[in-house]
C-alpha cells in the first residue's frame, strides 16, 4: 500500500469515528451533569434537614425554664406549695437569746421578805410611784407557779421592742423589772423555761401581774410556766 492510500484510509477511519466521539463525549458530559444534579439535590435536602433539625433544637432550647402561661394570667405566680407554707408564730420570745436559766443578779424577794418572799402578793402594792417608800417601782411583776426549775419571762411592746430585756424568776418563782414608768397596757408576755414557751393568749392589762384587777390576781391563779 502507498503512502497516498495509507493516508486516505486513515482519514476515512477518522471520518467514521467523528459521529461515535461526539456522541460518546455527548454521554459523558451528560452523565457527569446527572451525578452534579444528584449530588446537588442530596446535600441541598440533607441541608434543608439539618436546618430543620437545628430550629427545632433552638426552639426546644427556648422553652427550657420558660414559665407556662395558659393564658389565665398567673404565670410567675407562686404555686401552691409556696402558698402552704405554715406562718411563723409569733411571741415574746420570738427573736430574743438563747435560754440560759439562772437566777436573777442580786437581792431576791426572800432576801427582802423573808421565806415565802410574798409569793402570789401583788408586788404593786407597794413598788409603785407613791408607794412604800422604801420600795422601788417596778415596770412589771409577777409569780410564776413554783415548778422548781427555772423560768424567763420576757415583756415586748405591740411593735416587739423588749421591755427590760429578759427577767428571771427566783426560788419562788417571783420576777420584777425596776423603772418608774409602768408596762403599756398593749404589751405582749411570755414566759419560757427548757421546756418551751407559754405565751399570753392577748396583751397584759398592767404591768402587775398578781393584781386582783389582773388575770393572774383572781381565779386563773398564778402564771403557768411550759
Amino acid at each position: 500500500m502507498t503512502r497516498a492510500s495509507a493516508h486516505i484510509e486513515e482519514k476515512s477511519r477518522d471520518d467514521a469515528a467523528q459521529p461515535i466521539m461526539r456522541f460518546v463525549r455527548s454521554r459523558h458530559i451528560w452523565l457527569v451533569a446527572a451525578i452534579a444534579c444528584s449530588v446537588s439535590a442530596a446535600c441541598g435536602g440533607r441541608l434543608a434537614i439539618d436546618d430543620e433539625a437545628t430550629a427545632g433544637e433552638t426552639k426546644r432550647d427556648a422553652s427550657v425554664g420558660a414559665d407556662p402561661d395558659d393564658g389565665d394570667g398567673d404565670a410567675g405566680q407562686p404555686t401552691a406549695s409556696e402558698d402552704s407554707a405554715p406562718p411563723v408564730t409569733r411571741n415574746a420570745f420570738t427573736g430574743a437569746p438563747v435560754f440560759l436559766g439562772g437566777s436573777p443578779a442580786g437581792r431576791t424577794s426572800i432576801d427582802a421578805h423573808g421565806k415565802t418572799g410574798n409569793a402570789g402578793q401583788d408586788c404593786a402594792s407597794c413598788h409603785k410611784i407613791g408607794g412604800d417608800p422604801n420600795a422601788r417601782a417596778y415596770v412589771f411583776s409577777g409569780t410564776v407557779k413554783q415548778n422548781y426549775i427555772s423560768n424567763e419571762v420576757r415583756v415586748v411592746t405591740s411593735t416587739g421592742d423588749e421591755i427590760c430585756g429578759i427577767v428571771k424568776t427566783d426560788s419562788v418563782g417571783n420576777f420584777w423589772c425596776i423603772g418608774d414608768t409602768p408596762a403599756p397596757a398593749d404589751a405582749r408576755a411570755a414566759v419560757r423555761n427548757q421546756k418551751g414557751v407559754r405565751a399570753m393568749n392577748g396583751p397584759i392589762v398592767s404591768g402587775s401581774c398578781n393584781s386582783s384587777k389582773s388575770c393572774h390576781g383572781g381565779a386563773q391563779g398564778l402564771i403557768e410556766g411550759p
